[in-house]
């Protein structure tokens, strides 16, 4: 019983150790931004619904482990909507982990331009038709004016593209059962109406002795193999699009795509 006592004092101790490392690396990171989540300069939302994104923003950040924000400006300073995206994410602390990981959603009202711009392992991990797929959930909603709409529809999508594509032991043992069975009842019934089928250890046995004599051959090239490697292209203007992946002024990788609405 002493040995359980101590043992488990053990336990508790480490436990505890690691969840007081855990609120300081929060702390940190939180100190390090200088904007919530939601920053909206250009005033498109009320105060209620400003907080209502902010709760749903910090929420999807925690679940995938990434930085997903948004934030709304008049003017962009004379910048094209890339840079000042980029520029704004690493001036004001955004991103989780050491790589900064994120993703954040300029909208300019003054220019009716938007950006997405990706950071850290999200930069890697969103591909052209992540970004597509994303743009698609919102624009609609954002040249409508319905901006708490839009931006929610963003954050919801974010989340989505950037959580794991995981699937339960449940489900994967009752995909290959449902596989197996679909497949070995058809084969066993077709199998059944050929009795008189028999395995036969060689081609002679299909063959009538003596009707075939081979008085040529020929060797025939028939086919080709062709490797093609795709080669990524880069993202270099911000009138649409998505993907790539760029340098900015503060020498950090992001990638993004952006355009009018």
């Amino acid at each position: 019983m002493k040995k359980m006592r101590t043992w488990f004092g053990l336990f508790l101790g480490l436990f505890l150790t690691l969840a007081l490392v855990a609120a300081g690396t929060g702390t940190k990171v939180l100190a390090a931004r200088n904007y919530n989540h939601i920053f909206d300069g250009a005033n498109l939302l009320t105060e209620s619904e400003e907080r209502e994104l902010e709760e749903l923003a910090v929420a999807a950040s925690e679940e995938a482990g990434a930085d997903i924000s948004v934030i709304t400006v008049n003017d962009m300073g004379g910048k094209s909507a890339m840079d000042f995206t980029d520029d704004w994410y690493d001036e004001n602390g955004y991103g989780v982990g050491e790589d900064n990981s994120g993703i954040l959603l300029m909208i300019c009202m003054g220019t009716r331009e938007y950006w997405i711009s990706t950071c850290g392992k999200t930069a890697y991990e969103f591909s052209e038709s992540d970004i597509d797929r994303l743009e698609n959930r919102f624009l609609s909603e954002l040249s409508n004016g319905d901006y708490y709409g839009a931006f929610e529809s963003y954050i919801d999508g974010a989340k989505s593209e950037l959580m794991p594509r995981t699937y339960g032991l449940k489900h994967l043992l009752g995909s290959l059962g449902g596989g197996l069975l679909a497949s070995l009842v058809p084969v066993n019934i077709m199998k059944g109406k050929n009795k008189s089928i028999r395995r036969a250890s060689g081609a002679a046995s299909y063959i009538k002795a003596n009707s075939m004599h081979l008085t040529k051959k020929y060797d025939r090239f028939l086919y080709r193999t062709v490797n093609r490697v795709h080669i990524a292209r880069e993202h270099n203007n911000n009138s649409g699009g998505a993907g790539g992946g760029h340098i900015s002024s503060s020498g950090t990788f992001h990638g993004g795509g952006g355009g009018h609405f």
